[in-house]
């Protein structure tokens, strides 16, 4: 939703932002249900699976790597000044050119993104 956001920008742009605040309220509210997690042995190892943690970490790789890109483009567009334009694409409508607030909430939705990515990961 992050990617498809800032590509389409917006009033969708706020979608990453949104997102992440139903997160928090929906993480608060459901905490007595959080499971304790995989946990460790007695050697100190941990008793989850490497490889599926592995897998995900590595999956999302190429996700946080688009997201850039994408962004990227995004301040290459208000550098240059693109003029702000909207073009259907089927019932999506895809904006060419970004506002300067657009541009920051797009950056704080892949800032956000890549932030929960890097806790996973580590």
């Amino acid at each position: 939703m992050t990617l498809a956001s800032i590509i389409m920008v917006g009033m969708f742009v706020w979608v990453g932002v949104a997102l992440f605040g139903i997160g928090i309220i929906l993480d608060t509210m459901t905490m007595p249900f959080h499971p304790p997690g995989a946990g460790f042995d007695e050697n100190g190892d941990t008793m989850g699976m490497p490889a599926l943690q592995n897998t995900v970490m590595y999956v999302m790789l190429p996700v946080f790597v688009l997201l850039q890109v994408a962004l990227a483009w995004r301040v290459m567009q208000y550098v240059d000044g693109t003029a702000i334009s909207t073009t259907m694409v089927g019932i999506l409508p895809f904006q060419t050119g970004i506002t300067g607030l657009e541009l920051v909430v797009a950056a704080a939705s892949t800032g956000i993104f890549a932030g929960i990515g890097i806790i996973y990961g580590h």
